[in-house]
């Protein structure tokens, strides 16, 4: 039997046991963070070697196709010729004023209508540049430009840079880039005058386009196929334009949805925010499918896409006439968890003989509204207003839609206390690639190239060459 400790002993004993507790919590804890650290390390470095190939945590998918071949797609083949890896996208600004700014600096290039460069002013960094067109010339008139780091006198900004029959060409030194307006541009940017007005084109490389229209197209948290699948159809719809645009065009497509959405590279918010307009993930999307074009016999197809066809894709057939081939009429069974699948908006009655009013004065609308109802054929199809006294007025539902700023033409109209109820299916013409369709098609693990075979007829995907090969 142990005899009792005295309280003397105990004393000198708790420091002891409290201090090797300290010790050993601090053991352990070390241990624990270098742990943590060596598997944060691993992760990170796994990250750092698959960057290139996946936005996400999940790697993406590899896209199957064929390598070019003239002799597979000998209408391509013999379009391509001179083809040097570009487009020119016309990113003309609403407001021309205090329009370009070029920080990094750059070289502005004059050259005449055929072609040849007769000045060059190098080194130029320019804030706030406004082009304009004076005495039939074309201007830019900067407040901030400078020559080697030495600021310009107010009588150099004033010096026409060319004339009417010229065109002004701006090429960022480096990896610059060129503010136009709200938008900032990789590539370089032509100022031409067109028609009596100033035009402003960006001359970039088709991925660096394409990275960035995927992303104005199609936001970053749909599935990743079906981004894949619209990067298919943005570069076959932009190469085939290009490749047919008439020789005096002086650009190949524009930046809003008459072609394709591209924001550029950045963009700045309502409130003066800057935006990405070309993501990690977008990038990694135009990589993965490097090149890779929709061929129907043996040519690239005019791959038109839209966001949502609520249910019946193709229903316009004389959007794609001379592409019957690749796109027939069908259900999608894949876009009916969309938000615009189907939707329903509502004006009063009054509004509604107003903007009819307002946008076709030379009509008679008369002056108590009676009813609607739907006339003709078609998918559209157009609609019968009733007025008093006894007047009818027929109006198509393209008109309805463009009026009211309605989702699609695909719609019904029914008149009801006091109001006009308009009930649509999808987003846009229903022809071709359905974006939505795309997105959960993607998410129930369709690949990219199922969704494209599922939405066009008989293609084949094929892979460009590398510009040089």
């Amino acid at each position: 039997m142990s005899t009792p400790k005295s309280p003397q002993a105990a004393s000198r004993l708790f420091p002891r046991l409290g201090f090797a507790l300290l010790i050993m919590i601090a053991i352990i804890g070390y241990l624990g963070y270098a742990m943590k650290t060596d598997r944060n390390r691993g992760d990170q470095a796994g990250s750092d070697e698959k960057s290139s190939e996946r936005p996400g945590p999940e790697p993406l998918p590899v896209v199957n196709a064929i390598a070019y071949s003239p002799e597979r797609a000998p209408r391509l083949s013999s379009r391509m010729r001179d083809w040097k890896g570009l487009i020119r996208v016309d990113v003309t600004p609403a407001k021309l004023e205090s329009s370009l700014s070029i920080e990094k600096g750059c070289v502005v290039s004059r050259f005449t209508s055929t072609g040849d460069r007769v000045e060059t002013i190098r080194d130029r960094s320019m804030s706030n540049a406004s082009p304009k067109i004076e005495n039939g010339g074309l201007f830019l008139d900067a407040t901030d430009v400078r020559y080697g780091g030495d600021v310009a006198s107010k009588s150099t900004l004033d010096t026409p840079l060319g004339r009417a029959e010229s065109l002004l060409e701006i090429t960022p030194r480096e990896d610059g880039t060129i503010w136009v307006g709200e938008h900032c541009y990789r590539g370089s940017l032509r100022l031409l005058l067109v028609d009596g007005k100033i035009r402003m084109v960006n001359v970039v490389g088709l991925e660096d386009y394409i990275a960035s229209v995927v992303d104005s197209e199609m936001p970053a948290t749909f599935s990743q196929r079906g981004r894949q699948a619209q990067a298919i159809v943005a570069r076959s719809y932009a190469l085939y334009h290009l490749l047919t645009a008439p020789r005096e065009a002086v650009s190949d497509v524009n930046d809003t949805t008459r072609h394709q959405r591209y924001l550029g590279y950045q963009y700045r918010g309502k409130d003066g925010r800057k935006f990405a307009g070309e993501t990690k993930s977008g990038r990694a999307i135009a990589d993965s499918t490097q090149g890779i074009i929709c061929v129907h016999r043996g040519d690239v197809l005019l791959t038109y896409f839209s966001a949502c066809c609520g249910g019946t894709n193709n229903r316009l057939p004389e959007m794609y006439r001379d592409f019957s081939s690749a796109y027939h009429r069908q259900k999608d069974p894949f876009c009916r968890d969309a938000p615009v699948y189907h939707w329903v908006e509502t004006v009063s009655q009054e509004r509604f003989l107003e903007e009819l009013r307002r946008a076709e004065p030379k009509r008679n609308w008369g002056a108590v509204f009676q009813g609607i109802q739907r006339s003709g054929s078609g998918e559209s199809g157009s609609f019968e207003v009733e007025l008093t006294p006894g007047r009818r007025q027929s109006i198509s539902a393209e008109r309805l839609q463009r009026l009211f700023s309605l989702r699609s033409s695909f719609l019904d109209v029914e008149a009801r206390d006091g109001a006009i109820i308009f009930k649509g299916e999808g987003h846009g013409h229903s022809v071709g690639l359905c974006q939505w369709g795309a997105n959960l098609a993607g998410q129930q693990g369709k690949s990219a190239e199922e969704i494209l075979d599922f939405y066009y007829d008989d293609i084949e995907l094929m892979r460009l060459p590398e510009q040089g090969e």
